[in-house]
């Protein structure tokens, strides 16, 4: 039936997930570092259906693939019952520079609520000035400003949000 199907696309991308999140800790992979890439390969005869969308929010990553990874150099393997999950744990520079990004974003959040701003006051915000926030700034600098509502970002001393 129908329901069965989607309890079974459920339970599978809840077990993938689950999988791939247990990767990530193994390795010492913060979730809000994204990833590129995860294969899965289903063992025996399992019924392949899951949500990849739902897969790469949860986990962190750019694209889900079906099958096995040609080239295992910088993939972890673990297994489910039903699947085997690979995760490609190579960090290219922007993905390590989106995961600086990510980590700044969280840093300038809990500055607001610990001055206890609006969710709609626009603030003045400066990074702690170092090279990897630079490049990080430079590239996601639209994308932190955004979420943040910052109507500025500057390089100073430390993390500041200010009215």
């Amino acid at each position: 039936t129908e329901q069965r199907d989607l309890l079974e696309k459920m339970q599978n991308t809840r077990d993938i997930v689950s999988v791939a999140l247990s990767v990530r800790v193994a390795n010492s992979l913060k979730v809000r570092q994204p990833l590129s890439e995860l294969y899965v390969e289903p063992n025996a005869d399992k019924n392949l259906g899951f949500y990849s969308e739902l897969i790469k929010d949860e986990v962190n990553i750019k694209e889900v693939k079906v099958g096995e990874p040609t080239d295992l150099s910088e993939i972890k393997t673990t297994e489910s019952k039903d699947f085997k999950v690979h995760l490609n744990i190579y960090l290219t520079e922007e993905l390590k520079l989106e995961g600086v990004a990510r980590e700044l974003v969280r840093q300038l959040q809990d500055l607001r609520k610990a001055q206890n701003l609006n969710v709609t006051d626009k603030v003045k915000a400066t990074f702690k000035n170092s090279e990897e926030n630079v490049k990080a700034v430079d590239k996601f600098g639209d994308e932190i400003k955004a979420k943040v509502l910052a109507e500025s970002l500057e390089a100073g001393e430390e993390n500041r949000v200010e009215l």
